[in-house]
Parts: C-alpha cells; sequence; structure tokens
C-alpha cells in the first residue's frame, strides 16, 4: 500500500513536469519563426542610408547573432526611419518593432523619438493602415513594406485618422506654427541619419 502514494506523487510530478515543458515550448519561438525574421532582418539592412532604396532605414538591434538564430525568444528590433519630408528629414527617428507573432499577425511598431506628428501619439503608437488587424495583414507583408508605410505616413500625415486631432487642426489650419513645434522637437530630438 505505500507503492500507491509514492506511484501517485511520481506520477503528478511527472504531470506537473510535462505541463511546465508544454508551457515552455508554447512561448519559444519556431525555427520557421525565426527563419522568417532573419531574412526581414536581412532586408532591412539593406536598405541602409547608402542603399538606392527610395526609403531608408538604419537597424540598430536585432534578435540575433550573426552566427546562431535557432534559439532566440527575444523578438524585438530597433532602428531607425529617414524621412524624406521637409522637417523630418533632418533627423532620423528611432522604432521598436515587436514581433511576437509575426508574420502571422503584424508587428508592434512605436517611435521612440519624440516627434511631433498628427499619426504618432505622444507615447510612440502610430497610426497605419497595415498594422492594423484587418483584411490588409497577409503574412506576406514584409518589414520593409512596414518601414515604407510607416516612413509614408510620416512624410504625408493621414487625417482620415490622425490619433492628435488638434495637431492634425494644427497642420491643416496653422501650418507655420505646426512647423515651428515640430522643428523645435526634432531638433531638441536629433538623431544621426547614418
Amino acid at each position: 500500500m505505500t507503492s500507491e502514494p509514492k506511484t501517485t506523487a511520481v506520477k503528478e510530478q511527472i504531470r506537473q513536469e510535462n505541463a511546465r515543458l508544454a508551457q515552455k515550448l508554447a512561448s519559444t519561438v519556431s525555427i520557421q519563426q525565426c527563419k522568417r525574421l532573419h531574412v526581414e532582418v536581412t532586408r532591412l539592412k539593406s536598405i541602409g542610408p547608402h542603399s538606392e532604396s527610395k526609403v531608408k532605414f538604419i537597424v540598430d538591434t536585432n534578435p540575433f547573432n550573426d552566427d546562431d538564430y535557432n534559439n532566440n525568444s527575444s523578438l524585438k528590433l530597433t532602428g531607425r526611419i529617414l524621412p524624406n519630408s521637409d522637417i523630418y528629414n533632418q533627423s532620423s527617428f528611432r522604432i521598436e518593432i515587436k514581433t511576437p507573432q509575426f508574420p502571422m499577425r503584424p508587428p508592434e511598431v512605436r517611435i521612440i523619438t519624440p516627434i511631433y506628428h498628427p499619426n504618432v501619439d505622444t507615447t510612440g503608437q502610430i497610426c497605419v493602415e497595415i498594422l492594423r488587424r484587418s483584411e490588409r495583414w497577409t503574412p506576406a507583408v514584409t518589414l520593409v513594406d512596414v518601414i515604407e508605410s510607416v516612413t509614408a505616413v510620416i512624410d504625408n500625415p493621414n487625417f482620415d485618422s490622425p490619433l492628435r486631432p488638434w495637431v492634425a487642426t494644427q497642420y491643416l489650419c496653422n501650418r507655420t506654427e505646426f512647423n515651428q513645434i515640430a522643428l523645435a522637437m526634432v531638433m531638441a530630438n536629433k538623431l544621426s541619419r547614418t
């Protein structure tokens, strides 16, 4: 009879260990997801400031060593967009891209560098159509596509869905005042474009 409680205890330990392993496995990143993300980071590196690309991006940090990318659980990268429009073309803007379910879901993108813009709120959230969980997102969308969309919104604000309506109104009705405030913020937080 003493073997039954031991057997039950051992079974319970095994069940708990299996549950822990299953949870750990579920929280890790698939090899396919890592490979796709590695390809995406490589593509982002190819649109640097000296490339022929119309949209420029500088990768600052990414979840991969140059040698190993199969066991990474940190799915965040940072880099800098280089807008082309007046005022914003005087700096680069650091963004953070979190990719926990990429490519099946859009990445979470946030502008870290403070920016005065109708489509960017004070926490760095940006209103970009392609990042909304809608019919526009497909796994075929690349991170280069995301960077192109973010840069396009910075260069050409979308007044149909501003995150800061008062800034959008100022942009449309008092462009001189908007330009002064935006330029002051750009100069106060200026980052290198190289």
